[in-house]
């Protein structure tokens, strides 16, 4: 006999899991499971293409603070979903708004959209956010990462 794991664990709304809820034999942990819908998610980078100059970066979400130090030039930038902060923090705060979200144990997962601009982010599992909720994100400059644009 199975259980639900929103139930085993008290977890609230079960809409937040993506319409999915996952089901593991009784007295069997999660992590025997490797290939279970609840821990697959590759981690995916977001790209933008940009343009960079001195301070600022250029790209569809508007102008970003980052590293000086990197060549000018256009770009494509890429930011880590694990990278982007939940709330301000400084510099390189966005409005968003929630497209998807998925609880996943230990992460978050949420796509986030921004005038027409996708972005993943990768949350602490404790955020609950609901699709249609306007959040503010944070890029830390220092977690831009700028490729070549051949």
């Amino acid at each position: 006999m199975g259980f639900s794991v929103q139930a085993r664990f008290g977890l609230p709304n079960p809409s937040i899991f993506s319409g999915t809820t996952c089901s593991l034999p009784q007295h069997t942990g999660i992590w025997q499971f490797p290939q279970s819908s609840c821990t697959e998610s590759p981690e995916e980078p977001n790209f933008l293409p940009a343009k960079k100059q001195g301070h600022w970066l250029e790209t569809e979400l508007g102008l970003l603070e980052i590293d000086p130090s990197l060549p000018d030039g256009h770009a494509i930038a890429t930011i880590r979903p694990e990278a982007i902060e939940i709330g301000p923090n400084g510099h390189n705060n966005l409005k968003a708004q929630v497209k998807t979200y998925s609880y996943q144990g230990l992460i978050a997962r949420c796509l986030t959209g921004l005038d027409g601009t996708e972005l993943q982010v990768v949350a602490p599992p404790h955020r609950l956010f609901q699709v249609g909720q306007e959040i503010t994100i944070h890029i830390p400059r220092e977690r831009i990462w700028l490729l070549p644009n051949s």
